[in-house]
């Protein structure tokens, strides 16, 4: 294997899947690991291990599948980006994090993204087909070792 090591974080599995499989059956990436924001809020601090290997995360922000009760987090991955930030601060990671959200043109979305360190946001629909999310993940601006964050 080789390429782009990508993370995936997605509530729902059809669409981890989904981009999971295209990814996988394109040679340029590598999906390492696949999972939902939960898997990731609930990890241990010695779970970094797993994030070592990883070039890109993508983390869909809007939990679409979380119960409508008053009080629910809908913007799970916003805190599973505050997680993966605190392990690349802590750790020493060096992965990038793509945001991606059908929310991203909203003030508060934009300034929970910049304070959650995510260093890109897309909106869902600009990553919705498969050569699309390719396009984002291998933009020279993601592939940078200087890129700034849009979001600042």
């Amino acid at each position: 294997m080789g390429g782009v090591r990508v993370a995936i974080v997605d509530d729902d599995y059809w669409q981890r899947d989904a981009m999971q499989r295209a990814l996988c059956d394109d040679g340029r990436f590598e999906v390492v690991l696949a999972v939902g924001q939960d898997d990731v809020l609930g990890e241990h601090e010695d779970d970094s291990r797993r994030w070592a290997d990883v070039d890109v995360v993508v983390v869909d922000v809007f939990d679409e599948v979380a119960p409508s009760e008053i009080g629910t987090d809908v913007f799970s991955g916003i805190s599973a980006l505050d997680h993966l930030r605190r392990l690349r601060e802590e750790r020493g990671l060096s992965f990038t994090m793509l945001a991606i959200t059908t929310h991203c043109q909203h003030p508060l979305v934009q300034l929970r993204l910049y304070q959650s360190g995510s260093d890109f946001a897309y909106h869902r629909w600009e990553v919705n087909s498969p050569e699309a999310l390719m396009n984002a993940l291998l933009s020279p601006a993601i592939r940078s070792e200087e890129h700034t964050s849009e979001l600042q």
